[in-house]
Order: structure tokens, then sequence, then C-alpha cells
């Protein structure tokens, strides 16, 4: 199955990563710990929306998506 894991890099994102890598999935990982292409805050993102449609399943486990600090004000 081909899997796309948004927030891959975080606590519970990295252990989903190795748990369906091992089970022989196909996973994709993405999370802006890997480069700012990988910024879920900077839309359009082509490459994004090219994995979400080859994948078979998403799972977001992204943090801070909205920029929550305006939320402060």
């Amino acid at each position: 199955m081909k899997v796309v894991i948004l927030g891959s890099g975080g606590q519970i994102g990295a252990y989903l990563t190795e748990y369906l890598r091992n089970k022989g999935h196909d996973v994709t990982e993405f999370d802006v710990v890997n480069g700012e292409e990988q910024d879920l805050t900077k839309i359009p993102n082509t490459k994004l929306m090219h994995d979400i449609r080859l994948a078979d399943f998403v799972f977001f486990l992204a943090f801070d998506v909205g920029d929550s600090r305006l939320l402060k004000k």
C-alpha cells in the first residue's frame, strides 16, 4: 500500500513511518524538518498534491500548520 505521512518527523510520525515500512508498505514522508519544500503552510505545493494523488492512505499528524501563534493576539 502507498502511504503518505504528513508530520513524519514527529514522535508519532517517526514511529509510524518505521512500523509501516517494516510491514512492507511504500511510505512517503512529508515534514518541514526534511526541508522547506515540505512545509505544509506553503500553498500550493505541487509535490504534496502529487504524492497524495498517488497514495492509498494519508496520515495527517502534522502540528501547527495553521500558525497558532496568531491565536495569542
